[in-house]
């Protein structure tokens, strides 16, 4: 093999093994997790990068048939026991006016106003809603003695309405809609019976725990596409590929794995009459996750091939040197496996990749692709197993 060759080969290993350490540490954060009894049927987990509290920014309410002055009082209440929140971080009016427009910090009431505003100021939360006015008729006894308690009048009460939404501006989602009526004299009775309410959303941020390490197993059919010298000797091949592997190995999302492939090879000489070939490497890399379901998971290692080959007195005078039987070269493998995550764990999987193999100072080198299915099997935790057994 040439010396400018290796050269290269190893560049590109270093740069690997480099850049997925660097994206593995910038992507530890930590998070904030709701109690069950606040989030029981869709808990949400926020990112933030305060070490105590949640980033949340609060769009006065819009008015509806509501004057203006009854209206900034109750934005005016809402904001300042927001302040009081513990673990609730509330962006302030001047940081809104120095990021957005006032136009856009006016006219925003509704979730997708929302998340694209909150983003802006980097909030993890926002807070959006309505205040409307209701004109209520109602008929009320003149009196309760006499003639005059089967007399009625109508009287009119007005009510105010405060409805509140509360997004997670990363996941896109509502964690909950809240509303509370009361006449206008009662209206600081609703924004405390809100406040309350909203609070069980702000829990302490706890450090998030680190995704436990997770055997995984796939199969794959698998072809080969032979370039340079070693394909002088064969066409293609086809056969199988077992890997067995640990995810989470070193830091989150790296993973290492033991790979093996057996290839049927249909050759191109004509005294060769048979040609197998076997791999086993051992392989490392790191797993880019992707919306949807899917990742790409790039990974880079070494190992030996084994050759069998039959009837082989023409392949001499092509590699230029003696051929034993069976014989083992090692190899440089690369690949890149592209996953969609069908159900719970288990994964359809379409893998190419490039190996080189060395025999003295000869380079054989192949693509091969696969494709397959892989399972990574979930460790229950010790704690779990306890709560099984005394039940």
């Amino acid at each position: 093999m040439k010396p400018q060759s290796v050269k290269q080969t190893v560049w590109v290993m270093l740069f690997i093994i480099t850049a997925s350490a660097l994206y593995a540490r910038q992507n530890q954060v930590s998070v904030v997790v709701n109690d069950d009894n606040v989030t029981k049927k869709n808990p949400v987990i926020s990112q933030t990068n305060d070490s105590s509290t949640v980033p949340t920014a609060f769009f006065n309410l819009k008015l509806k048939n509501c004057d203006a002055e009854t209206g900034t009082m109750i934005n005016d209440g809402i904001r300042k026991q927001l302040q009081d929140i513990k673990y609730l971080n509330l962006v302030s009016p001047d940081e809104m006016i120095r990021v957005l427009d006032k136009k856009d910090i006016t006219s925003c009431s509704e979730k997708d106003c929302a998340i694209k505003l909150g983003r802006k100021l980097k909030a993890q939360r926002a807070i959006v809603g309505s205040i409307t006015k209701e004109i209520r008729a109602t008929k009320e006894e003149m009196g309760k003695e006499g003639e005059y308690k089967y007399i009625y009048e109508v009287k009119t009460h007005e009510m105010y309405v405060i409805r509140i939404e509360l997004i997670d501006v990363p996941e896109k989602g509502i964690l909950t809609q809240l509303s509370e009526k009361s006449k206008k004299n009662e209206i600081h009775k609703s924004i405390d019976s809100l406040m309350v309410k909203i609070q069980g959303y702000f829990k302490p941020v706890k450090p998030k725990a680190p995704p436990k390490l997770t055997p995984w197993l796939s199969l794959s059919g698998s072809c080969m596409v032979p370039f340079g010298t070693f394909r002088n000797i064969i066409d293609a091949g086809g056969g199988v590929t077992l890997d067995i592997g640990l995810k989470h190995f070193f830091v989150p999302n790296t993973y290492c794995k033991v790979t093996g492939s057996y290839y049927f090879i249909s050759h191109n000489m004509g005294s060769i009459k048979q040609f197998r070939s076997a791999q086993v490497s051992f392989m490392g890399g790191y797993s880019f996750p992707l919306p949807k379901g899917f990742s790409i998971t790039p990974s880079i290692g070494a190992g030996c091939h084994i050759h069998y080959i039959r009837d082989y007195e023409v392949a001499d005078k092509i590699l230029g040197h003696r051929i034993q039987r069976t014989y083992i070269d090692p190899l440089i493998a690369i690949k890149c496996e592209g996953s969609y995550e069908v159900y719970k764990g288990l994964h359809l999987i379409l893998t190419p990749g490039y190996t080189m193999f060395f025999e003295n100072n000869t380079m054989g080198s192949y693509m091969n692709i696969d494709l397959g299915m892989k399972y990574e099997f979930e460790i229950p935790d010790s704690k779990d197993n306890q709560s099984e057994m005394a039940r």
